[in-house]
C-alpha cells in the first residue's frame, strides 16, 4: 500500500526506539514539589454475566463467562491555582454521544467542570458490554425484549457509576507530584499492511505507519508511594474473541501493574489505533503476553524515572472545541435501506450492513430523516509542559504521527476520547486513495466522511493548541498542510 508520511514515520519509529529520547533529555528540570493535587478511583462495571457482548458483528449469543473483572477509573488533578482535571478510562468498546453528555452534564451541575476538564476513553475493549441506551434489534438480529432491557438498565447503571468514580477522586484529592514520560514496545501491527494469516512469515519486515509509543503518568503522595498511573497504547483491544469478559490486553497491563505497584491504580488509555491490531492473536496466553509487555514498558519508564520521566510543574490549561463532521453524500433513503435489507449478495460485510440498515430503517420510521452530520469533539491538555491530545472516535495512528511531527515526539495522542460509537473510522486523507474498510463508513456506518476530514481535523486540532499554548517543534512545518 502506499506509505503515509514515510520520512516523519521512520523518524517516529526510531525515536521511539530509545527509551530516553532527546525530548526527555534537556537541561534537568527543577525537582517536582508537591503543589498539584491528585485523586483517584476505580469501580467495578461488570455486567451480568449472560449479557450480550460489544465489539465483533459476528457475535450470536450472549458471554458465557469471565476472565477477569473490567472497571472504570478515574485521575484527578489540581493545580496550584485550583484548577482541576479528570481522566477517565473504561474497559470498554465505546460509549455513545448520550452517555457522554449525561455524563459530563452531571459532573458539571455537581462539581461545576466544563468540558474541557473532563477527558473520558474507552480502551476498545471487544471483550466487554455492548452500552446503548436506545436499543435496536442487535448486530445479528438475536436480541429479544429481556435482552435488550438488561443492555438499557446495565447502560443507565453505568453512567451513574461513572458520575461516581468521577466524584469520588475528585473528592480525594490530596497533595501530590506528578511526573510524564514515553517508553516503548511493539506488538501492534499495522492491520492495513499487513494481513492477519501473514504476520508470522513477515515478522522481520512488518510494514507501518504505527505509533509504538507507550505515554506514561506516574502521581507519587507525600510518602513518596505512588498511587496512580496512567498509561496508554494505540492498538485495539482485539486479542480475544471467545464469549468471556475481560478487558483484553490493556486489562492484563493494569492487573500486572497494580501487582507491581500495591496500592497504585492503573488506568489505561487508548492511543490512535484504529488501524493497528495486536497480531497474532486468538488466545488468552496472548492477551497477557501483551499485557505483561505493556505493563513491562511502563515499568521501564518509572523505574528509570530520572532519565525518562519529566516533573510537571502545578499548571493545567485545557481547550475543548466541536465542530460537524459530514457525511460524503446524503444518508441512504428509505427505499435504499430496504434494498439493502433485502439483498441477499455474499459479502465480508454483508451481514453487517443489513443489520445497520435494518437500525437506520427503524430510526427513519421513527424521526422521519437519518443524520448527515456529527460534532466531532477534539480536547487539548498542557499539564505542565506536558501536551495531551484527545481525539474522538476510531482514530487511526497517521493523526498520531502528524500530530508528533508537528508537536514533537513526547506529546500524548489519545483517540476513543469524549465518546466514540456514533463516529465509527476516523481516516486519514492518504487512506481515502487506498480504499478499504476503515474508510466505508462515516457515522453510524452510514456513508463515508468527506475527504476533507484530515484536513478539518487538524486544523481545528491544531487552533484549539494554539489556544492552549503547546508550542510547535522547531525542525519542521508540517502545520501548512493543514491551511
Amino acid at each position: 500500500m502506499k506509505k503515509q508520511l514515510p520520512v516523519i514515520s521512520l523518524i517516529l519509529r526510531l525515536a521511539l526506539m530509545i527509551v530516553s529520547i532527546p525530548c526527555f533529555a534537556q537541561k534537568k528540570p527543577a525537582q517536582a514539589s508537591y503543589q498539584w493535587k491528585a485523586g483517584v478511583a476505580k469501580i467495578n462495571i461488570n455486567p451480568p454475566l449472560n449479557m450480550w457482548m460489544g465489539g465483533f458483528a459476528s457475535r450470536t449469543h450472549p458471554a458465557t463467562g469471565r476472565l477477569t473483572d473490567i472497571w472504570a477509573k478515574a485521575l484527578a488533578l489540581q493545580d496550584e491555582n485550583g484548577k482541576k482535571v479528570v481522566f477517565v478510562g473504561m474497559d470498554l468498546g465505546g460509549i455513545r454521544e448520550g452517555v457522554s453528555l449525561h455524563v459530563r452534564s452531571a459532573i458539571k451541575k455537581k462539581y461545576g467542570l466544563e468540558n474541557d476538564q473532563i477527558m473520558l476513553n474507552c480502551s476498545h475493549n471487544h471483550s466487554g458490554p455492548t452500552t446503548n441506551l436506545n436499543m435496536e434489534p442487535g448486530l445479528c438480529g438475536c436480541y429479544g425484549e429481556d435482552m435488550q432491557k438488561m443492555i438499557v438498565d446495565y447502560t443507565k447503571d453505568l453512567e451513574l457509576k461513572l458520575i461516581k468514580v468521577i466524584g469520588d477522586a475528585l473528592e480525594s484529592l490530596k497533595p501530590a507530584k506528578v511526573f510524564s514520560g514515553n517508553g516503548m514496545t511493539k506488538f501492534a501491527v499495522n492491520r492495513r499492511s499487513t494481513p492477519e494469516e501473514a504476520v508470522l512469515w513477515k515478522s522481520f519486515s512488518l510494514e507501518g505507519p504505527n505509533d509504538f509509543s507507550v505515554p506514561v503518568i506516574k502521581v507519587v503522595d507525600e510518602h513518596n508511594n505512588i498511587n496512580a498511573i496512567l498509561f496508554g497504547y494505540a492498538c485495539h483491544n482485539t486479542t480475544l474473541h471467545a464469549y468471556l469478559w475481560s478487558g483484553d490486553y490493556a486489562g492484563y497491563a493494569q492487573i500486572d501493574l497494580e501487582k507491581a505497584y500495591p496500592g497504585a491504580t492503573a488506568i489505561f488509555f487508548q492511543g490512535a489505533g484504529g488501524d493497528q491490531n495486536p497480531l497474532p492473536r486468538d488466545r488468552v496466553a496472548l492477551a497477557k503476553q501483551y499485557g505483561g509487555e505493556l505493563a513491562l514498558a511502563v515499568e521501564t519508564v518509572i523505574e528509570d524515572s530520572e532519565k525518562v520521566m519529566k516533573p510537571l510543574i502545578s499548571k493545567a490549561v485545557t481547550g475543548y472545541k466541536e465542530f460537524n463532521l459530514h457525511l460524503a453524500k446524503e444518508p441512504p433513503t428509505r427505499e435504499e435501506l430496504i434494498k439493502i435489507i433485502n439483498d441477499t449478495t455474499a459479502s465480508r460485510m454483508a451481514a453487517y450492513e443489513i443489520i445497520r440498515a435494518q437500525k437506520r430503517l427503524k430510526t427513519y420510521d421513527e424521526v422521519g430523516k437519518l443524520r448527515d452530520t456529527f460534532p466531532y469533539p477534539i480536547m487539548v491538555w498542557r499539564l505542565g509542559d506536558q501536551a495531551i491530545f484527545g481525539l474522538a472516535g476510531e482514530l487511526v495512528v497517521g493523526y498520531a504521527i502528524n500530530i508528533k511531527e508537528i508537536y514533537g515526539l513526547d506529546a500524548f495522542v489519545f483517540g476513543y476520547t469524549t465518546y466514540t460509537r456514533e463516529l465509527n473510522y476516523i481516516p486519514t486523507t492518504a487512506m481515502f486513495h487506498e480504499g478499504n474498510y476503515e474508510v466505508l463508513y462515516g457515522g453510524q456506518f452510514l456513508t463515508p466522511w468527506e475527504f476533507d476530514i484530515e484536513t478539518k481535523i487538524m486544523s481545528h486540532t491544531i487552533e484549539l493548541a494554539t489556544k492552549v499554548g503547546i508550542p510547535k517543534t522547531t525542525w519542521v512545518n508540517a502545520e501548512n498542510r493543514y491551511k
